[in-house]
C-alpha cells in the first residue's frame, strides 16, 4: 500500500478516510463514518423536505427545494454506491500496485509516472476549485449583510436573502437566518468537497493510471527497441519483435482489466450522478426563466448549474481520455 501514501494518492486517500469510504478501514470505523455522514445530509435535506410539503403550491419553493434536494439525492446516492463497492475498490488498488510493481523498465515508469503526476495535478486544481465553490456559494446569503456594512442604505438595512427555504419545526429559519446559512456552509463542505475530492479524484487518478499503461503499450506495439526516447523508434529483428509484441499484448490485456475493475467500481455510481444530475439541471435551468428580474436568485441558482456542468464536464471528459488511449492502442496495431 506504500504508492497510495506517496505524493500521487495521498490527497485522494485522505478525504475518502475522512468521510469512512477507504476501502481498508475497519467494518467498525466505516459503519460509523456512513452513520455519521448521512446524519450530517439529513440535517440539512429533512427541513427542506418539510418545507417542500407543506409549500408545494409555491412555485419558488418547490423549484429551489426541489433542485436542492436532488444535490443531496447525489450525494447519498454517490456515498452509498462507493461504500457498497468497496471489495470493487479493493480489487482496482490490487492491480494497481501490481502493476507499479511489474514495470521496471525505467522510460515506462517515467510514463507512468508522468500520468499519474498529471492525474495528481488536476486532482489537486478540481478540490481547489470544489473548495473554492462551496465558500463563494454559501457566502451569497451574507451578501445584504457585508453591502450593509460596506454602504449602508439611509432608510434601513437590506432584507435577508435566504440560501434555502427550510422548516426546522423547532424554530423559524429567519430567527436564526445566519446561523442557517452557517449550517449549509458546513454541511455542504463536509458532504460535497469530501465526498467529490475523494471518490471523484480516486477516479481520476485510476484512469491516468490506465491510460499510463495504455501509453506504454503503444510504445511496445510501435516498436521501441531503445526504449530512451518514445518518440524515436528503430527497426527490430524478429526475435525481438515477437518477444516485444508478446509483452505488449500481456500488458494490454492487464490494462483492460485494470479498466474492466475500474467500471465495476463507479459506473453505477457515475450512472445515478449524471442522471439526477441532468433532471436537477432541466430544473434550475427552467426556474430561471422565472426569476429573470430577481438579480440574488438568478445569481444563486445559475452559479449551482454552472457547478453541476463543471461536475459532469469533469466525469465525462476524464472517462473520454480512457476512450482516446486505447483508440490510439487499436490504430497503432
Amino acid at each position: 500500500m506504500e504508492i497510495f501514501d506517496g505524493r500521487y494518492y495521498k490527497h485522494s486517500k485522505w478525504f475518502l478516510r475522512a468521510i469512512g469510504l477507504w476501502p481498508y478501514e475497519t467494518h467498525i470505523r466505516r459503519i460509523n463514518s456512513f452513520i455519521i455522514f448521512y446524519i450530517i445530509i439529513l440535517s440539512l435535506a429533512i427541513p427542506q423536505t418539510i418545507m417542500l410539503v407543506k409549500h408545494w403550491r409555491d412555485f419558488n419553493i418547490m423549484c429551489e427545494n426541489s433542485v436542492s434536494l436532488m444535490f443531496a439525492i447525489v450525494c447519498m446516492s454517490k456515498y452509498a454506491v462507493t461504500y457498497t463497492s468497496a471489495e470493487q475498490l479493493k480489487l482496482l488498488f490490487l492491480q494497481i500496485i501490481k502493476d507499479w510493481q511489474k514495470i521496471k523498465d525505467e522510460t515506462e515508469r517515467k510514463i507512468l509516472q508522468k500520468t499519474t503526476e498529471e492525474g495528481r495535478t488536476l486532482v489537486l486544481m478540481y478540490t481547489i476549485y470544489i473548495t473554492y465553490a462551496t465558500i463563494m456559494y454559501g457566502l451569497i446569503p451574507f451578501t445584504p449583510y457585508f453591502l450593509d456594512q460596506i454602504l449602508p442604505l439611509q432608510n434601513g438595512t437590506r432584507p435577508k436573502q435566504v440560501a434555502f427555504y427550510a422548516d426546522y419545526v423547532i424554530f423559524d429559519q429567519f430567527d436564526y437566518h445566519y446561523w442557517c446559512c452557517g449550517h449549509m456552509i458546513l454541511v455542504y463542505f463536509y458532504t460535497s468537497c469530501s465526498l467529490f475530492s475523494g471518490v471523484d479524484g480516486i477516479y481520476l487518478l485510476a484512469v491516468k493510471h490506465a491510460c499510463g499503461l495504455f501509453l506504454i503499450t503503444w510504445i511496445e506495439t510501435m516498436g521501441n527497441s531503445q526504449k530512451t526516447d518514445e518518440n524515436c523508434y528503430q527497426p527490430k529483428n524478429d526475435a525481438i519483435v515477437r518477444r516485444e509484441m508478446t509483452e505488449a499484448v500481456i500488458l494490454h490485456n492487464e490494462t483492460i482489466r485494470c479498466v474492466d475493475l475500474l467500471e465495476d467500481s463507479f459506473s453505477k455510481c457515475f450512472l445515478i450522478v449524471q442522471g439526477v444530475s441532468v433532471l436537477g439541471l432541466s430544473l434550475g435551468s427552467l426556474y430561471t426563466l422565472f426569476i429573470l428580474d430577481d438579480f440574488y436568485k438568478f445569481v444563486r441558482i445559475v452559479a449551482f448549474i454552472f457547478g453541476i456542468q463543471i461536475h459532469l464536464l469533469y466525469l465525462n471528459w476524464v472517462g473520454q481520455q480512457i476512450i482516446d488511449s486505447s483508440l490510439k492502442v487499436f490504430y497503432s496495431s
